[in-house]
């Protein structure tokens, strides 16, 4: 029997008519599904823009107000130390761990308004002019400001453990003056986009080593000669 007068012979209307209308129903579902992904995506593209629009914590122009009333709003601070300020690239050489979101939150469930994080810089700056700080401990830094800033803190960063070239002395005047002044610059590139909650302490506790006043009024004074 000739196979294609067989399929000839016993054609069924009825069944054409049904394989038709199945196929149609299968196009319009597709075209259905391709409209309903469209739509989600559209929405979720609305919600990336409506997130990347908002103003993030401490983003933003720092406000004219005084020294006073900052200190004031400041409230009560909590210190990170020993950590940024280990005298070693390594954060946990110390025996703290690498500061987290989780600490910085519960720092602030425990009734505290203002962090300052103590920094040594000399392990990630170059010794020699310009003085580059390693970018990659920069954006470390920013990492923990940004966990104070989500939970709505202000945030000191400071000079710390960099004995190793502070030498407050006439000396080295000349010397102290450019490094700070590069360090400092550095800093406030990196975070120009930040408001009055970031709060920079240009040095922290300046004297000279090693001498019989180096707690005392007489060092104070020779440091400010």
């Amino acid at each position: 029997m000739n196979p294609f007068i067989f399929h000839q012979n016993t054609f069924d209307p009825k069944s054409f008519a049904i394989n038709i209308l199945s196929l149609l129903f299968l196009v319009q579902l597709a075209a259905c599904n391709n409209e309903n992904k469209s739509l989600d995506l559209n929405e979720s593209t609305e919600q990336l823009s409506e997130k990347a629009g908002a103003q993030l914590p401490g983003i933003g122009p720092a406000r004219d107000i005084s020294s006073f009333d900052l200190v004031a709003e400041m409230g009560v601070g909590w210190n990170l130390g020993n950590s940024f300020d280990i005298e070693s690239k390594d954060q946990t050489y110390w025996g703290n761990p690498i500061t987290s979101k989780a600490m910085i939150d519960e720092v602030k469930a425990m009734g505290f308004s203002t962090l300052r994080i103590a920094i040594t810089w000399s392990p990630n700056q170059v010794e020699m002019d310009p003085h580059t700080i390693n970018p990659h401990y920069l954006t470390e830094i920013k990492r923990v400001v940004d966990f104070d800033f989500q939970n709505k803190m202000d945030f000191t960063i400071d000079v710390n453990h960099d004995n190793s070239w502070i030498k407050p002395m006439a000396s080295k005047g000349q010397e102290n003056a450019d490094i700070l002044s590069s360090l400092w610059t550095q800093v406030a590139n990196s975070f120009q986009d930040y408001n009055d909650s970031l709060i920079f302490e240009t040095l922290n506790e300046p004297r000279i080593e090693g001498i019989t006043e180096e707690w005392s009024g007489e060092n104070l004074r020779a440091v400010a000669k």
